[in-house]
């Protein structure tokens, strides 16, 4: 079945949950119109055919669908091994699923191009999740969502990272192999990531291929968080010197004996006291980012025998021992 779309025509198509066993192909006619939508609704899809895929708009000729709408379908495909996808779309407009179930499906979602999508209440277990290939345009957005991916190297939401571009996910499990991953990936893309469950069969949550994007976890920055702790007590600074999210460590004066043990710091840490205190920490620090220090005092240790004060620590020999070492970036021994 074929449905075309006209601009200026709005269309909702009631499946009355009847069984529709072959594809509902999308013709968005290659126009740019803006004025058409068309809403799919309580259908249950299901196929024998391990090549068939449920809703398609996939060719030059029938482009820019625009204003679809799936709601309240089923799609039981031929099995997780299959090469049938529930979505396969080209260069589509603004894609909202929502209250979906998908099972043995090859994935649900192969999208190439598309802008504006945003899948909210959608259950998946299939061989893979969502594909979204050079996609990541516009809104992208996954709410109350639950994806499984079975096979052995499947993917939960596998996205293009294009520059200025983002993608939000938000009260949602994923079980996969690889749950994220972010292809092509560059520095301008954000990765937002909220009260959701990631739990990879492999050896991360989150896999990136390319540059570093800006990642956000349940509002932190994860890797280099702006996150201020305010510390009183010897428990609450050890606690924030092996937190990455704590950017800035602010001591109340006291003195502050870490007793030898040596703490690692994995991001850029802004580490003071109010001026005019009296705070001293005695111990050991290890760093692979810059070290700033404001009104604060290390006192002779083990290593170091010379009291450092203020100011930002690169490359620091102390008395032939080697204060700071660089490793990569530095590694500091304070």
């Amino acid at each position: 079945v074929t449905a075309t779309q006209k601009n200026g025509v709005h269309l909702t198509v009631d499946g009355d949950n009847h069984k529709f066993e072959g594809t509902l192909y999308l013709n968005g006619q290659s126009s740019t119109g803006t004025s058409k939508s068309l809403a799919i609704k309580n259908f249950n899809f299901e196929t024998a055919d391990s090549a068939r895929d449920f809703i398609s708009c996939n060719t030059d000729a029938v482009r820019y669908a625009r204003n679809i709408t799936i709601e309240n379908c089923t799609f039981k495909g031929a099995g997780n091994d299959s090469d049938g996808a529930v979505l396969r779309l080209r260069q589509c407009y603004d894609i909202h699923v929502k209250d979906c179930v998908a099972t043995d499906v090859h994935s649900f979602a192969q999208i190439t191009s598309s802008h504006d999508m945003t899948f909210e209440g959608v259950t998946v277990n299939g061989g893979r999740g969502f594909n979204l290939q050079n996609a990541a345009h516009g809104v992208v957005e996954f709410n109350n969502c639950d994806i499984t991916a079975t096979k052995a190297d499947g993917y939960g939401i596998r996205v293009q990272a294009i520059a200025d571009k983002a993608l939000t996910i938000n009260n949602t499990t994923i079980n996969a192999f690889e749950p994220i991953v972010l292809r092509g990936a560059k520095k301008s893309f954000t990765l937002y990531v909220n009260n959701s469950e990631l739990n990879e069969g492999g050896e991360y949550e989150i896999v990136i291929i390319g540059e570093t994007p800006v990642i956000y976890i349940d509002g932190l920055l994860y890797g280099g968080q702006k996150k201020n702790i305010a510390v009183d007590t010897l428990d609450e600074l050890k606690a924030a010197l092996e937190d990455s999210a704590a950017a800035v460590i602010e001591l109340a004066e006291g003195e502050y004996d870490l007793n030898d043990k040596i703490y690692y710091m994995g991001a850029e840490k802004l580490i003071k006291a109010a001026a005019g205190s009296n705070t001293v920490i005695k111990g050991k620090l290890v760093a692979n980012a810059d070290l700033t220090v404001a009104n604060v005092k290390f006192a002779p240790n083990a290593i170091s025998s010379t009291n450092l004060d203020s100011g930002t620590y690169g490359t620091y020999v102390v008395n032939n021992y080697s204060a700071i070492v660089t490793v990569n970036k530095v590694a500091a021994y304070l």
